[in-house]
């Protein structure tokens, strides 16, 4: 899963500042929070196309699996905020903290528990990656075992989507035992962030970082149509 042209748009994304600063709005400062959540998205949704392009029908390929568009799009539709996520995370590893968690930790109404609950997780969530160091290579692998999970019911072919996930975590263990002496115990401690990514209820995603820009349509109602384009 090598550096596609999503990766090098994310990675250059500018850092706004999202919070009201200098006479600047706050209405501003929220809508520059929300593209900036909106473009990561459809980076990650371009990110996933890549990715399942090069295991279907890339000449490239050192994996080929047939796979039809629509379990293409489950797969999208199960993962998508955990991709969401990690590219967030990916995106702010140059700094100390994640600006949207950060900001959403502040806009976010201290009545709602819940909420507020999962944006500290977020946080939390981020310095684990940000103690790991995690690199390119680890993220795009990450992301690729995210992705081709194979416990997604519509699927019509669980077993590829399991030879696919196997070959992204041999991919890890790879990549890790070539840069890491420690490396048995980075790859246990990479894949144990996985599951701390899914206690976050993609339904909170979409509310605290899409509802002001897509309103009540549910996000999976959109991944068919954007897969597409």
């Amino acid at each position: 899963y090598g550096r596609s042209v999503e990766e090098e748009n994310l990675c250059s994304l500018s850092y706004p500042s999202f919070f009201a600063q200098d006479g600047t709005p706050m209405d501003a400062a929220r809508t520059a929070l929300y593209e900036t959540s909106a473009r990561i998205l459809l980076l990650s949704i371009r990110w996933a196309q890549s990715a399942l392009l090069l295991v279907t029908g890339s000449t490239g390929s050192k994996i080929f699996v047939s796979m039809n568009v629509s379990s293409q799009v489950a797969l999208l539709e199960e993962t998508w905020s955990d991709l969401f996520l990690i590219s967030c995370i990916q995106w702010s590893m140059p700094l100390e903290s994640n600006p949207l968690f950060a900001d959403m930790d502040a806009s976010v109404s201290k009545s709602n528990v819940h909420h507020k609950k999962c944006v500290h997780a977020l946080q939390r969530i981020f310095a684990r990656f940000k103690i790991l160091a995690v690199d390119f290579s680890e993220f795009a692998c990450l992301k690729a075992i995210v992705l081709f999970k194979p416990d997604v019911e519509s699927l019509k072919d669980n077993h590829q989507v399991d030879m696919l996930q196997d070959h992204a975590q041999l991919m890890l263990a790879h990549h890790i035992k070539s840069q890491h002496f420690d490396y048995t115990f980075r790859f246990g401690r990479l894949l144990l962030l996985l599951p701390s990514l899914r206690q976050i209820p993609p339904a909170i995603i979409e509310t605290i970082f899409f509802s002001k820009t897509i309103g009540s349509t549910p996000i999976v109602k959109l991944l068919g149509d954007l897969f597409k384009c």
